[in-house]
């Protein structure tokens, strides 16, 4: 997969969607899915047009956090088998185009695009006077067809990545996921820790979370590893252990089943529900009897 972060490209012959696509989730991959079956019955390249930063930072100065980030999505997407990801700066000079400026310049001048896959809600351009209808008045005169798709829901719900980031940052960890269509995860290297879960007989492996992650409540869930090819049940928790006065907050995992140090090496952990929030126990003893309740409810759950 190519990916460009820059204005800098020029394009031929694509079928492409547009968004932010944080999370990538069932709604998301319903457009990919009809990029890829586009592109293969009219061999065009298929693309996904992003834009960062998120456009509620460059507008409006706040801060998003992804729910994937930059790698993972890359990831995410190359699995899909999308051709090209572009990252477009965006910016409020950017954000001043008229519809049809947009449509000329990116998606015909630089996309060379023949087929145009938008969510059914999507908006676009100065003061988001574009959408469909507009998209659909200028076929003819720039040569594309759009393809709508209609939103994806979940017990009633409309599933977008602002709902699924509020079901993380509040610990409902299986709604998130149920939206998503797959597991919410954190990847990265194994690092270094205080080496306190060791000592109280449940050993964990430890991340450092990228600084723009997006994290679940601070607490314990039921999880799996993934490292080298290898799935193992595990015991996850969020936070700063206040317990043993921790101050970082990192991405703390008991893996059920492993013996062997992996420090250095990359992992991927899912998370699939919580057990319980974070709590700052009275003592040593009583932290070590709570993981022993922890991972006893991790092993019920996954029925193992």
């Amino acid at each position: 997969m190519i990916y460009y972060d820059t204005e800098d490209f020029k394009l031929n012959d694509t079928v492409v969607t547009i968004g932010n696509f944080d999370g990538l989730h069932q709604g998301h991959m319903k457009l990919i899915e009809s990029v890829i079956e586009h592109k293969k019955d009219l061999g065009l390249t298929g693309v996904v047009l992003s834009f960062w930063p998120h456009p509620k930072e460059a507008l409006k100065g706040i801060k998003i956090k992804p729910i994937y980030t930059l790698e993972e999505k890359k990831n995410l997407l190359e699995n899909a088998y999308i051709d090209v990801f572009i990252n477009y700066p965006f910016s409020i000079d950017f954000s001043q185009k008229e519809p049809e400026d947009f449509i000329r310049e990116i998606l015909i001048e630089k996309l060379g695009s023949r087929i145009i896959v938008v969510g059914e809600g999507y908006r676009f351009a100065r003061k988001q006077k574009g959408d469909i209808e507009v998209l659909k008045s200028f076929e003819e005169k720039y040569g594309y067809k759009t393809i709508p798709i209609p939103h994806c829901f979940f017990n009633n719900e409309k599933i977008s990545s602002s709902n699924i980031r509020d079901y993380i940052i509040n610990g409902y960890i299986d709604t998130a996921d149920e939206m998503l269509g797959r597991c919410y995860y954190v990847t990265g290297n194994v690092v270094y820790g205080r080496k306190i879960g060791r000592t109280l007989g449940f050993p964990t492996i430890n991340l450092i979370p990228h600084e723009d992650k997006l994290l679940p409540l601070d607490g314990v869930y039921a999880s799996k590893v993934y490292r080298k090819d290898k799935e193992y049940f595990g015991v996850t928790n969020v936070g700063s252990n206040p317990t043993v006065d921790g101050k970082i907050k990192t991405v703390e995992t008991y893996v059920l089943g492993l013996n062997e140090e992996i420090y250095g090496e990359f992992v991927k952990v899912e998370f699939y529900k919580m057990i319980r929030k974070e709590e700052k126990f009275h003592s040593v003893d009583a932290l070590k009897d709570q993981m022993a309740m922890d991972t006893k409810k991790a092993k019920e759950y996954f029925n193992i």
